[in-house]
This record gives structure tokens, C-alpha cells and sequence, in this order.
């Protein structure tokens, strides 16, 4: 065991609504939880065309359950376990805010520092882009989608630092700084070169030695591309190419926000080392999970690589996300200190799903009521349309008598009608809509999920 992780120990982050102590206890029995686990993995491999899963639920240090199902290789017949390995995708971006946050500890840094101070041949076309906004992700910076329309060749690694600047000069941030909130990769990589710059060190190296080696991460690496991953499942229709297992939108690949490998109980020890303070400081943990709030009142309900929610009355910290046709999902429950992981190597495995099935597993909360009632032709006309919630443009659209939620480059859902003016999302039930307004046109509706509201406006 590692000189950090002895002299280190586990504080659970303060809930300021924490359950009373008769509430704490809520582990339920090791077998029936084992068998509910395998249930819901069962399903999930029948009924999905899921090659493989793997998951593990822990009660504070405590792994309860820590299982694989199905096949890592669907091809070679390789059963997965609970030691699989499998690309985390967008999760990377955690270990990049961390390393930031690691940095502004040893003040080599500050989170409001601008970009340009370390990156000055960065073209920010004269705006003030913060390394806070990068981590928030309300930089505006071009995203990763518009970079590769533009400019083909930014899908592979550039020349040189030079030529990596040169893909962003034309092409238009998304918002301005502050502004917006987007999920995007492009943030993240630029993060990635300022650890690389003001450590002295590669980003590899650094991830590495500082926060890899220290925890005790094992089984967590940067991914190998050659041949693909353990995990690799040559059986899921859904499976992207190996060389889409990272994006290269940097001089060095390995500067990539997706680009690291982990198994379930690795990533129960990184929630640990999080949540525990054992990476940073207590300021740096609170800034880390501490949600923006926009100029519009709405909030990000996101810190720097984690979400902020909450099931019933418990606070949860997580992130879902994957990379090419993979999927993972973390969730943390701070006032009894579950957490669950959940990993699949194909893009319909409904990770999300089975994580919130297994906390109120946990929890002991019953699922929420649902209906799914007939809607109004009226209804249907005065619902429908373009809303927006900050940045995001989210249509609410009629398709045989019901209404469908679509964001773009995500599958629509079917909202569910509850009565009046509620809705829920088929494949989220706890994602609630409520439409308001006078008129035969609603002018917005209420997203209330996790805790948080969010407004959207009619766009039109």
C-alpha cells in the first residue's frame, strides 16, 4: 500500500441535508444483492445484445459485490470478470481535473488563470478563457465535432503544437466564455497540455507517477492500442475501431481526455481517493464538486467531470459516459458511502439503468410511480416545439399520437404522460418534465432531475 493512501484517510463528503442516523444502515444482504446484481445483468445481456458487463457496489472501503458477466471477447469466447479491463471514455476527464486541481494546491497555478498564460499560441480570438471555465466546461471553446467538419485532419494527431493551434483559428467558439455549458472533449485537452506544461512533465508521466502509483491503481492504465483492450468485444454490432478508443486531437494521442483503461474495483478505489480528500485538498474537493450556475439562473448540475443529483433524499456524485461503443457509469451516495460501478463493452447496455436499480437496491427506496396515459390531440399541438436549456436545443416532437424528447445526436425518447402537463422519460423515469404557459402554446417547461430544476424556454 502506497505512503499516500496509509497516511491519508477516508472523510466522507459533507451532506447538508444528510439522512438521520437510523437511515444509515441500509446494506441489505450480501447473497440477495448478488442475486439482484446477476438479475439485472442477465436481463440486460438478453434482452440487449450486451456482449459483456461488469460491476461492483461497495459500503465504504467495503466491496459488496464485484462481478463480470458475459464475454469481453465476444468472438474468442473470453468470459469477463470483475479484473476486466475496459476503455472509461469521457471518465478520463476526471484524472485531468484532479492533476489541475493538484497543481493549483502546489500553486503552480490558479483555476482563473487564462488560458493564454500557459498555452499563449492558443488563438482565443482576444476572449478570456479561464482554466475554471475549461474544468466547468463553460469555455465555449470550438468542440470536437466542429473542429473535425472543418478541418478532416484534425481526427489525427497534429504535426506539432503549431499545427494543432491552426485547427481552431476558423472555426467559431460555441458561446462565449462563461455563457454556455457543453459537454465536450476539446476543454479537456488543452487541460491536459497545461499539466504537461507546468508540471515539467508529460501528461502520461504525470497521470502516472501522481496520481496512478499513489492510490494503488493497479489495473488502470493508458489504454494499448495495439490489438485493442482486453475488453475489446469484436461480438457488439455498436463497436467503434480500435484508433477511436482515444481521440487524437493533440501532438501527443496520449494528451487525450479518453484515453485510460480501468476495471470495477479500480475505479471503486478512485471514487474513494476522491470522495476521501486523498488527491487534493479539501478546497480543491469542494471546487470539484461544486456545480456552476449560469447567467440564465440555470444550474450545470456539473462540477469538473462529475454530476451532482440526488435519488429520494440522498446526495449522489457521478459521471456516465464511454468511448467508442464502451460505456461507463459511476455513481457515489455520500451520507451512507455507496458506490456503484457499472462497465460495458457495447453502447446500448443501459448502465444508467441498472446503477439507479442497484442504488435503490441499496438504499432501500421503492421505484417512483409511473403512468402512461392517453395524450390530447390539443396537448400534443400545445407541447410540441424547440425549447432551449442554455446552450442545448431540445425538440419536443409528435410521432403517432405521442411525444418524443429528442436532443440532437442523442436516440428520442418517448415522454410518458403522468396527467396534465407531466412527463417523464421513458428511458429515465426520474427525468420529470412540466410544461408551462398560458395559451394553446406552452412558452417552456421545468427538467427536474436529481434535485435540480433547469428551465427551458421556447425556442420555437
Amino acid at each position: 500500500m502506497s505512503t499516500l493512501l496509509l497516511a491519508l484517510s477516508l472523510v466522507c463528503l459533507q451532506d447538508p441535508t444528510p439522512p438521520k442516523a437510523d437511515d444509515k444502515d441500509v446494506t441489505p444482504d450480501k447473497a440477495q444483492l448478488t442475486a439482484h446484481v446477476e438479475e439485472l445483468a442477465k436481463e440486460a445481456l438478453e434482452q440487449g445484445n450486451v456482449p459483456g458487463l461488469a460491476i461492483a457496489i461497495a459500503r465504504g472501503d467495503e466491496i459488496l459485490v464485484a462481478q463480470g458477466f458475459g464475454f469481453s471477447d465476444a468472438a474468442g469466447a473470453v468470459p469477463t470478470t470483475e479484473e476486466t479491463t475496459f476503455p472509461i471514455g469521457t471518465l478520463t476527464r476526471q484524472f485531468i481535473a484532479v492533476a489541475i486541481l493538484r497543481l493549483a494546491d502546489q500553486e503552480k497555478l490558479t483555476l482563473d488563470d487564462e488560458l493564454t498564460k500557459h498555452l499563449p499560441k492558443f488563438p482565443t480570438g482576444g476572449r478570456k478563457v479561464t482554466l475554471r471555465q475549461l474544468l466547468a466546461n463553460t469555455s465555449g471553446v470550438p468542440k470536437y465535432a466542429s473542429l473535425v467538419e472543418k478541418h478532416p485532419d484534425a481526427a489525427e494527431p497534429a504535426a506539432d503544437e503549431a499545427a494543432f493551434y491552426d485547427q481552431f483559428k476558423d472555426v467559431s467558439f460555441a458561446f462565449e466564455p462563461g455563457k454556455g455549458f457543453a459537454l465536450d472533449s476539446t476543454g479537456y485537452v488543452l487541460l491536459a497540455m497545461v499539466v504537461a506544461k507546468v508540471s515539467g512533465k508529460s501528461y502520461e508521466a504525470y497521470v502516472r507517477e501522481e496520481l496512478l502509483e499513489p492510490v494503488g491503481l493497479e489495473a488502470t492504465d493508458f489504454c494499448a492500442l495495439k490489438g485493442g483492450p482486453v475488453s475489446f468485444a469484436r461480438g457488439c454490432r455498436e463497436i467503434s475501431p480500435v484508433r477511436e478508443l482515444v481521440l487524437p486531437l493533440a501532438v501527443d494521442a496520449k494528451s487525450t481526455t479518453q484515453s485510460l483503461c480501468s476495471n470495477v474495483k479500480d475505479l471503486v478505489k478512485w471514487n474513494r481517493a476522491l470522495v476521501g480528500r486523498m488527491v487534493f485538498s479539501e478546497k480543491a474537493s469542494r471546487q470539484f464538486m461544486t456545480p456552476t450556475d449560469l447567467p440564465d439562473g440555470n444550474s450545470t448540475n456539473y462540477g469538473f467531470a462529475i454530476g451532482m443529483a440526488r435519488l429520494d433524499k440522498y446526495k449522489s456524485y457521478s459521471h456516465s459516459g464511454g468511448i467508442g461503443g464502451f460505456r461507463v457509469r459511476v455513481a457515489y451516495y455520500s451520507a451512507p458511502e455507496v458506490t456503484i460501478i457499472v462497465l460495458s463493452n457495447c453502447a446500448s447496455a443501459p448502465v444508467d439503468q441498472i446503477e439507479r436499480e442497484l442504488a435503490r437496491r441499496m438504499l432501500k427506496l421503492e421505484p417512483p410511480p409511473v403512468l402512461d396515459v392517453a395524450i390530447e390531440k390539443a396537448d400534443i399541438q400545445r407541447f410540441a416545439g424547440v425549447y432551449q436549456i442554455a446552450t442545448t436545443r431540445i425538440e419536443v416532437r409528435e410521432q403517432d399520437g405521442k411525444l418524443l424528447y429528442v436532443i440532437p445526436t442523442e436516440e428520442p425518447v418517448r415522454l410518458l404522460a403522468q396527467g396534465g402537463s407531466v412527463f417523464v422519460l421513458e428511458g429515465d423515469k426520474d427525468v420529470k418534465l412540466i410544461f408551462k404557459g398560458e395559451g394553446d402554446r406552452a412558452d417552456s417547461f421545468e427538467r427536474h432531475q436529481g434535485g435540480f430544476i433547469s428551465i427551458a424556454k421556447r425556442f420555437e
